[in-house]
């Protein structure tokens, strides 16, 4: 019984050194994956790592109009929108700016700058695919991806809660969406490499919008045998088709692929991976290893395809870029 006080004293102390030291391994843990790259010292049979946080997005490179990251030579800040917000006095959509407001309701558009390097101009447009709240796009009820039911049409897109059983309806909620709500999305992506051959990519997203269908891919800098006044933006469908997940009623969603090189080291394939983006469909589609069917019926990007995270990989970020603004930090409906 005398030695009770001292053995409990000595249980006592080894069970706050056990905690110490287990605090201490959890801390470096999270301080090795705030986006820092981890050599292959570090852990056997890795041969780069680095942990990614998104950045919310509203176009290619774009926040509210504005470039986050510079992409280097010769692309520099280039960007374009995939959204806009809801002009209800006219038919054109108001550009995409950090004036606008969380309860502004985004809508469909083809920007300028997309246009441009597409080669085309506002005559391409078909200007009843703009200005389309994303939740009234009109959606393919054919096998020919021509016949649609959507907003104005003859057979309104409802929700499926206020559908017939027989009628064609969307996932719940089917209400318009703010910018405020687009703007809650968040992410992670884990890019973990065994070797230049061989590269695991796992992505993990919240707040995105629920019930909805989104897709992972890349834009990739030009070729490198090529000079770099001749380098050119490309999208890529990374990780191979298909290449998509459907979030649940929280927006929750995640997705992993592998992949034959590793994005970290921009030697390993004869491209560079700039940016990796997961994409929102919002005519509830996908269209195989290509970001929208522009051949088909000119709907360019914008219209039915809109980026929603972006992820930098080998990118530095714009200095004037100053951060999604305080207002749509807050609560919004």
């Amino acid at each position: 019984m005398t030695n009770y006080p001292v053995n409990k004293s000595l249980r006592v102390a080894v069970a706050v050194a056990f905690l110490l030291a287990l605090t201490t391994q959890v801390v470096s843990a999270v301080a090795g994956d705030n986006g820092e790259e981890n050599s292959n010292q570090t852990r056997e049979g890795v041969y780069k790592s680095k942990i990614i946080r998104g950045v919310i997005a509203t176009g290619l490179n774009d926040v509210l109009g504005v470039a986050p990251f510079d992409l280097g030579a010769p692309f520099g800040t280039f960007n374009f929108s995939m959204l806009a917000t809801q002009n209800k006095d006219g038919p054109d959509p108001i550009p995409l700016s950090e004036d606008a407001s969380p309860t502004d309701l985004v809508v469909t558009v083809a920007s300028p700058n997309f246009l441009a390097i597409a080669g085309k101009t506002r005559a391409d447009v078909n200007p009843a695919w703009e200005n389309i709240p994303l939740r009234d796009v009109p959606i393919n009820v054919d096998f020919g991806s021509v016949a649609t039911h959507g907003k104005g049409m003859e057979r309104p897109l409802r929700g499926v809660l206020s559908a017939a059983p027989e009628e064609v309806a969307q996932a719940e909620p089917s209400n318009p969406i703010t910018l405020g709500q687009w703007m809650k999305g968040s992410g992670i992506l884990k890019i973990i490499c065994q070797s230049r051959e061989r590269g695991t990519l796992k992505m993990s997203v919240r707040n995105l919008l629920p019930n909805r269908v989104y897709g992972i891919g890349s834009t990739l800098g030009g070729f490198h045998n090529l000079p770099v006044n001749e380098h050119r933006l490309a999208p890529f469908t990374i990780g191979g088709v298909p290449h998509l997940f459907v979030t649940d009623e929280r927006g929750d969603g995640s997705i992993e692929r592998e992949i034959a090189f590793c994005p970290l080291d921009t030697d390993s394939a004869d491209r560079t991976v700039l940016v990796i983006n997961l994409l929102q469909y919002s005519r509830h589609q996908n269209y195989g290893a290509v970001p929208e069917p522009v051949l088909v019926n000119g709907l360019w990007l914008g219209m039915v395809t809109h980026n929603h995270l972006q992820f930098p990989v080998n990118v530095t970020m714009n200095p004037d870029w100053h951060g999604v603004p305080r207002k749509f930090w807050e609560k919004t409906k």
